[in-house]
């Protein structure tokens, strides 16, 4: 009772956080010179985990305070307000120690009880794998993963999901599997010469294209200096990918014809996002659980590993490598519906918008 009290106060904690609005405390960790060699980078991850209570609470890092302490890192609670300290980080106690004191200084960011814990048990998890002790690993990151905070933080999405495209052939640019290239559609469909593919030397030219409503199918003509005929491209209803197919008038040939969309509109950015830096340690310890749970090769441990992908990709979507994991583990339990959805969605996170 006491332990499912405890949850319950928790989520109260990270709800009323949540509506908290602005960010109400901001600390900033130098992570280069000394400070880097002092645990800079451990107590950043501290501050961080300590903090996952106010989902406005930051913590940024920064190349130098212009101070370098010979035996801590520099913080600085509120940057250009106040004053930087060196804070001891040599060890877990004391970057834990030194986070803790950080914030409560600020006085207004939440830290959830238990959190040190946690974090501390996440931290020793990690260390256990890389000496090659996965047993005492995995009961380490378990520990921390089945801690009141961790449920907590697990029990809401941390990331939104990504929204279907914009069902929209104009400006838009594909990967397509036919000419191994990068398809390109132009901004109106008004144009004659509306669409084009394949390699410099021998560009294909989608020609007097049409859109048909509802089913979203492109279709018209295509030529290049080698060919000529007809397409169709059905884009699917995510609005990711298109399949269909080209005819050629001169051989008489029909080839299929795919492709995933790789953006439009100048974006140009990776769709996978790292997780918010809150909660990274409680996606972290359910990737390395399951990682080294798949490594293990027993049949429960494969199970429990797919267990652990599935968690972290609800946890956090737009995290290609809980989906890269998925994919492995789905693999070794022999689903191979499971092992496709997972592969894709990789693909797709890891391709630009």
């Amino acid at each position: 009772m006491h332990v499912q009290l405890l949850h319950v106060q928790l989520l109260q904690l990270l709800s009323c956080a949540r509506r908290a609005g602005t960010p109400s405390l901001k600390l900033t960790v130098c992570n280069s010179g000394s400070c880097a060699e002092n645990g800079a980078e451990l107590l950043q991850a501290a501050c961080e985990a300590l903090g996952s209570g106010s989902p406005h609470f930051e913590v940024a890092s920064c190349y130098c305070t212009g101070e370098c302490p010979q035996d801590g890192v520099m913080v600085c609670p509120k940057r250009n307000v106040e004053e930087p300290y060196s804070a001891p980080a040599f060890t877990l106690e004391q970057a834990i120690a030194s986070a803790a004191a950080a914030i409560a200084a600020g006085g207004e960011a939440q830290v959830l009880p238990g959190v040190e814990r946690a974090f501390a048990a996440k931290v020793e998890g990690m260390r256990l794998l890389r000496a090659g002790e996965h047993a005492a690993g995995v009961e380490s990151l378990t520990a921390a993963l089945d801690s009141p905070p961790a449920v907590a933080l697990l029990a809401t999405p941390a990331q939104e999901a990504l929204g279907p495209e914009i069902l929209e052939w104009e400006g838009t640019r594909w990967d397509e599997r036919l000419f191994t290239s990068e398809l390109r559609c132009g901004d109106s469909l008004a144009s004659f010469e509306f669409a084009e593919c394949g390699a410099d030397a021998e560009p294909v030219q989608l020609l007097d294209c049409a859109h048909e409503g509802e089913s979203h199918t492109l279709s018209g003509l295509w030529e290049s200096a080698s060919g000529q005929g007809s397409f169709s491209l059905a884009m699917r209803k995510d609005g990711r990918a298109f399949t269909g197919s080209l005819w050629d008038e001169c051989t008489g040939e029909e080839q299929e014809w795919t492709g995933r969309r790789k953006g439009g509109g100048g974006r140009g950015r990776r769709r996978s996002e790292a997780p918010p830096a809150r909660v990274a340690w409680v996606h972290e310890a359910l990737l390395a659980r399951g990682r080294a749970r798949l490594e293990a090769a027993g049949a429960s441990d494969t199970f429990y590993a797919l267990a652990d992908a599935k968690k972290a990709t609800a946890f956090c979507c737009r995290a290609a490598e809980g989906w890269e994991l998925q994919a492995e583990a789905a693999s070794a339990c022999g689903d191979v519906e499971a092992v496709a959805a997972a592969t894709e969605e990789a693909a797709w996170l890891a391709s630009f918008g």
